[in-house]
């Protein structure tokens, strides 16, 4: 049995939950059990009962110590021997009394604050992180730091997605901020693009039904009456909405890695600031625009970025190709090898 702690909801995200689903499945087809801890019940979905043996609702973090306590007694009940901790509430005290108990663990983190690690697997898929950022508060020499995009965890719809041998309608602009709450980003983004489309330009907007800014993003629709902006709310096909798409205006979260893969070149404005680094690291590998934090955007330069993409081929291309080859759509098969100490590249 392997436990899944993750944080999620509408305030946090829904990527970690989306991350543990992908990895219980593979999990799955490797022979493994898998239980779930930490999510509120309401986002249980179909086929989460054949994914999960259980799942044990626990929103709220009581602390490292009666955390830790809660993981091993659990790890006992089931006779588990591994924890996937996709909770950035967890720290270097909660990590170190479950390596004690004898548990191996698998930690996503969050890069935006400064912390130790115990657990023997420390994991950021973000294109920015590296290991020597964090050499100094490693608590053993056997901790493996799995780092970059090799190790993005991407869901089966993308990766049976055709190969693009296209062009990309890059005048086909993705707008989405995650599948929680956008804290007000898709309609910053309206409003600043509304009225300066390039031309022939259309915005695809995605939501999460989870979103509660949706009421003022649909009533602000229906009042400016813009055609070429169409509003999607938790789409069936995710992956084939991401496809059809050119360019991604984008926060900065698990959605960039699943864009990169359809080779979509990305304007970045973070909504949080765990998504800070991400958004750097995107640029520095030349897939990116980053324009800093959605609080501070400037709309002549959301504008001016935007219509310089769609103006310039060899940019785009050149952009495009970045993202693609940043994400080679095995990053859980990679992930799994090292949690079931079979291989780790």
């Amino acid at each position: 049995m392997i436990i899944f702690r993750a944080n999620a909801g509408s305030h946090v995200g829904l990527g970690h939950l989306v991350r543990c689903r992908v990895l219980a499945k593979a999990l799955q087809e490797r022979g493994q059990r898998c239980l779930i801890v930490g999510p509120p019940l309401f986002l249980k979905q179909s086929g989460d009962e054949s994914l999960f043996d259980d799942w044990i609702e626990r929103p709220q973090w009581h602390g490292a110590v009666e955390e830790a306590k809660f993981h091993i007694e659990l790890a006992k009940q089931y006779n588990a021997k591994h924890i996937i901790l996709d909770d950035y509430r967890s720290d270097f005290e909660h990590q170190l009394l479950i390596r004690n108990a004898g548990l191996r663990m698998l930690q996503q983190y969050d890069a935006s604050r400064p912390q130790k690690f115990a657990a023997q697997l420390v994991i950021n898929s973000s294109p920015y992180e590296k290991r020597d950022h964090y050499k100094t508060v490693l608590y053993s020499e056997d901790i493996q730091m799995l780092h970059g995009p090799r190790y993005a965890v991407l869901r089966d719809e993308f990766t049976r997605l055709p190969k693009q041998n296209q062009k990309l309608n890059r005048h086909r602009i993705l707008v989405t901020f995650g599948g929680g709450d956008d804290r007000g980003a898709i309609l910053t983004v309206l409003k600043a693009l509304s009225t300066n489309l390039p031309r022939n330009s259309n915005m695809i907007v995605v939501a999460g039904k989870h979103n509660p800014c949706i009421p003022q993003i649909s009533n602000w629709l229906a009042e400016k009456n813009h055609d070429e902006i169409e509003l999607l709310v938790d789409p069936d096909d995710m992956p084939s909405v991401i496809a059809s798409c050119g360019i991604a205006i984008l926060g900065g979260g698990t959605t960039t890695f699943e864009v990169a893969y359809c080779g979509l070149p990305m304007i970045l404005m973070p909504i949080a600031e765990n998504q800070y680094k991400q958004g750097q690291g995107w640029e520095n590998d030349g897939a990116a625009f980053y324009l800093g934090p959605i609080k501070n955007t400037d709309s002549k330069v959301l504008i001016g970025t935007l219509t310089k993409l769609i103006n310039n081929p060899n940019l785009y291309d050149k952009m495009s190709k970045a993202a693609r080859l940043s994400v080679d759509g095995h990053g859980t098969k990679h992930i799994i090898d090292c949690l079931l100490g079979e291989r780790c590249e």
